[in-house]
């Protein structure tokens, strides 16, 4: 039997909670709905902060349910700004500078 269930993954940066500011990722059902536990991976927008919503949808009289086993959420790594760059030669710079002036004396 073909259960109609459904499930889309919504996303909306900052901390709103209105579901109509939210961004669908992905959603499924009927029959595009696997029928096995499978892995789903997606990219997040590029946001500093922001939410997560699953929302489960289906026909009462033909949905059956479905799970989530986990979730979990892995930040790219942090690609330094060009003030940081800056920053550390400018810090460079100025411990040569002391170095060389307790050398001169």
């Amino acid at each position: 039997m073909l259960f109609d269930d459904g499930l889309e993954v919504l996303f909306h940066a900052g901390a709103g909670t209105d579901i109509l500011t939210f961004t669908s990722l992905s959603s499924r059902n009927g029959a595009a709905y696997p029928s096995a536990w499978t892995k789903l991976t997606l990219n997040l927008p590029n946001a500093v902060t922001g939410r997560i919503a699953f929302r489960y949808f289906g026909d009462a009289d033909t949905a059956n349910y479905i799970g989530l086993d986990s979730v979990s959420v892995d930040a790219a790594p942090a690609i330094p700004e060009p003030s940081t760059y800056a920053l550390m030669a400018l810090g460079l710079a100025g411990l040569a500078l002391v170095r060389r002036n307790r050398r001169a004396a």
